[in-house]
């Protein structure tokens, strides 16, 4: 298309795309319960908590995170909890 674009100018659009899907995903309601998967996935070296319903593929959460340990899947899943969306379970 011959437009070139800065890694900066690409982080940013897709920083602010994410805010506003973030705003838009809470008004999302699910009429049917939810399988929800979790997992990690990288953007880079980053770690993302990712939250997958399991019939639909629907992106129900993907959260940038320092660590991929379980004291951050454990301070990352209760806010996902307080949307609505129930938490998945243990071994995951």
């Amino acid at each position: 298309m011959g437009v070139e674009r800065s890694v900066g100018y690409i982080s940013q659009t897709l920083q602010a795309a994410g805010q506003q899907a973030a705003v838009y995903n809470q008004a999302v309601v699910i009429p049917v319960p939810i399988l929800g998967e979790a997992d990690e996935i990288f953007q880079g070296r980053q770690p993302c908590l990712t939250v997958v319903d399991g019939r639909s593929f629907l992106v129900l959460n993907l959260t940038p995170a320092e660590h991929r340990d379980g004291t951050t899947w454990g301070a990352d899943l209760p806010g996902f909890g307080r949307t609505g969306h129930p938490v998945p379970g243990p071994g995951l």
